[in-house]
């Protein structure tokens, strides 16, 4: 991305160049397909343009703040990547605050990889996410083991379903 853009963009966004500048190229591409393809032409399409543009600055915000907590901690930027939403924006959170806490970050990521499974476990039980993540932690926790070890990606996994609803409901 051109100086130029980079300028008229971060203006748009009410953000420093420099946090334009340092965005992946893959975050930076998406930025200008978004601006290629939108009108301003109105008040309406002007806030639509800037709602996706501040959605992909905060994406490139939170990526780069995890390579840096990858490189400081040691976790791997893939595994950081890979967790959902949430858990990405704790993780963020936490590290301004402290980035001194290293086991707080092994806390909140050995947290979310233990329930991660959870939208595998509601799609094969057909009921939604939200049902398994109102139950108990442990009881979330439980249910992704018992998931991961038994699920058979090609197999008939009608059992395992039953097996999960009785722990869903004990």
């Amino acid at each position: 991305m051109d100086k130029e853009t980079i300028s008229k963009i971060a203006k748009f966004l009410g953000v420093s160049e420099e946090s334009i500048a340092a965005l992946s190229d893959e975050i930076q591409s998406a930025i200008l397909s978004a601006v290629n393809l939108n009108d301003t032409d109105t008040e309406e399409n002007a806030g639509s343009l800037y709602a996706e543009l501040n959605d992909l600055w905060t994406k490139g915000m939170i990526e780069e703040s995890l390579r840096e907590i990858s490189q400081h901690t040691g976790i791997s930027l893939d595994t950081l990547l890979n967790l959902d939403e949430d858990t990405k924006h704790s993780l963020v959170f936490e590290y301004s605050v402290d980035s001194a806490d290293i086991d707080r970050f092994y806390e909140i990521v050995q947290k979310s990889l233990a329930v991660s499974d959870i939208a595998n476990i509601a799609e094969l039980l057909g009921i939604t996410a939200e049902t398994l993540t109102a139950l108990p932690i442990e009881k979330q926790e439980q249910m992704c083991g018992h998931y991961s070890m038994a699920y058979e990606p090609d197999g008939d996994n009608s059992a395992l379903a039953d097996e999960l609803r009785e722990m869903m409901n004990a």
